[in-house]
C-alpha cells in the first residue's frame, strides 16, 4: 500500500516538472517569437570603418524607436564587421545565416555584390543599402534601399548643360562600379553637347592626390566632376580647393567631411542628392540630424538615413504582412509615397527603390536646392 502511494506521488511529482519544463519551454518560444532578429554586415574596421560605425548608429536609433513604440515585436541587431573585404563578407554572411537571423541588412556596393550569388536561397528578406544599378537582378531576396547611384550622376549631367557648362574634367575612384556611375555622367553629358576634358583615376590610399588633382586642372576645364568615396576622395575635393579652382566641381552625393573652410564664395559644390539635409523642411529630418550628432557624435548623410529607414520599412512591413519572408517580399511592390526622413520613396515591381533627386549646391555658408 505505501509503494503504491509512492509510486502515485513520484508520478504526480514527475508530471508536474514535466508541465512546469512545457510551460517553461512555451514561454521562451514566445519571447523568442516576439524577437525579430536582424543581422548587418557593415565595415566597422578598415578603410570605410568610419562610415560603418555612422551607419549602424543610425540603425540602432530606428531599432530604439521601434521597441519603443512596439508592446509585442521586439527588433535585435545582429552585427558583423565584413571590413569591406570580399572574404570576411561571406564569412560575416555565413555566420549570421548560422545565427538564423529574421533578416539582414548589408550596407555598401561591393558587399552586396560581394553576397548576391551565396544569398540567393537565403529565404529571408535582404535590405541593400547599394546604388547599383542592376543589384537586385538574379535574387529574388534582395531589396534595395539606396537611390541608384546613376539617378545623380544623370541628374548633374543635365545640369550642367543646361547651365552651360561645357567642357568637364573628371576624376574618380579606380574600382569598376565606380567607372560604370561615372559613365552615368559621361554619356549623356556628351551626348547633349558637353566636352569631356580628361578623365583620370586615384586610388584608395594615393598618396599624392596633389598630382593627380594638377593634371585634372592643367587642362583649364570650366567644372571638374568626382566620383568616389573613403578618404582618399575626400582628399581630392578638398585638395581642389586648396589648389584655389575657381571652377564649378560636382559630385554625385552630400559630402559632410569636406572643409567647407576653403569652399571658395562663388560656386561651391554642386552634387545629387535626395530630400535629406539640414535645408530640408521635414521636422523628422531635422530630428534625426540633430539626434545622430547630440546622441552618437556623427554628422548624417544619405547612407544614415537609407539605412535607417531600412529598419523602418522592415517594421512596417512586418505590421502589415507579418513576418512570413514571402509576404513581406510581396509586401515591398506595394509601397508607394512613403514619407522618409529621405523625401517620398516607392518601390517598383522587382523592389528596386525609386525616389526623386535634388541638383544642391554646398558653399561655405549654406545648402540650397538649385534643380528639383
Amino acid at each position: 500500500m505505501k509503494k503504491n502511494k509512492l509510486l502515485i506521488a513520484i508520478s504526480a511529482i514527475v508530471a508536474l516538472v514535466v508541465v512546469t519544463i512545457g510551460i517553461i519551454k512555451n514561454r521562451h518560444q514566445a519571447t523568442d517569437d516576439s524577437v525579430v532578429r536582424i543581422g548587418v554586415i557593415l565595415p566597422l574596421t578598415g578603410a570605410v570603418g568610419f562610415e560603418g560605425e555612422r551607419v549602424l548608429a543610425s540603425m540602432q536609433m530606428a531599432v530604439e524607436e521601434v521597441n519603443t513604440k512596439s508592446a509585442t515585436d521586439k527588433f535585435e541587431l545582429v552585427v558583423e564587421d565584413g571590413k569591406w573585404v570580399a572574404k570576411d563578407t561571406i564569412t560575416a554572411y555565413n555566420r549570421l545565416m548560422m545565427k538564423k537571423v529574421d533578416a539582414l541588412v548589408v550596407f555598401g556596393d561591393t558587399p552586396c555584390l560581394t553576397i548576391k550569388d551565396a544569398s540567393k536561397n537565403a529565404e529571408i528578406p535582404i535590405f541593400c543599402i547599394s546604388g547599383v544599378a542592376d543589384l537586385i537582378e538574379g535574387n529574388s531576396w534582395f531589396i534595395q534601399c539606396l537611390f541608384q547611384s546613376i539617378g545623380p550622376t544623370s541628374k548633374i549631367a543635365d545640369y550642367a548643360v543646361r547651365n552651360e557648362i561645357y567642357e568637364t574634367s573628371v576624376l574618380y575612384l579606380n574600382e569598376p562600379l565606380c567607372q560604370k556611375t561615372v559613365a552615368g555622367f559621361c554619356e549623356p553629358y556628351v551626348r547633349a553637347k558637353g566636352k569631356i576634358l580628361s578623365q583620370d583615376t586615384f586610388e584608395w590610399n594615393d598618396k599624392d592626390i596633389k598630382s593627380v588633382v594638377a593634371k585634372a586642372l592643367s587642362n583649364k576645364p570650366q567644372a571638374v566632376f568626382v566620383f568616389g568615396y573613403g578618404p582618399s576622395y575626400i582628399s581630392v575635393l578638398n585638395q581642389l580647393m586648396t589648389q584655389k579652382f575657381n571652377g564649378i566641381i560636382m559630385t554625385d552625393l552630400n559630402v559632410i567631411a569636406v572643409r567647407k573652410e576653403l569652399l571658395n564664395s562663388g560656386a561651391g559644390i554642386i552634387y545629387g542628392d535626395v530630400d535629406f539635409g539640414e535645408e530640408s523642411s521635414n521636422e523628422a529630418t531635422k530630428e534625426f540630424i540633430k539626434n545622430l550628432k547630440q546622441l552618437h557624435g556623427y554628422e548624417a548623410n544619405a547612407f544614415a538615413a537609407f539605412s535607417y529607414e531600412s529598419i523602418r520599412i522592415l517594421d512596417r512591413l512586418i505590421a502589415k504582412h507579418g513576418k512570413s519572408p514571402n509576404n513581406i517580399l510581396a509586401g515591398v511592390s506595394e509601397i508607394r509615397d512613403y514619407s522618409s526622413i529621405a523625401g517620398k520613396l516607392s518601390y517598383g515591381r522587382n523592389r528596386e527603390l525609386k525616389t526623386s533627386i535634388l541638383v544642391k549646391q554646398l558653399t561655405k555658408d549654406s545648402v540650397k536646392v538649385l534643380d528639383k
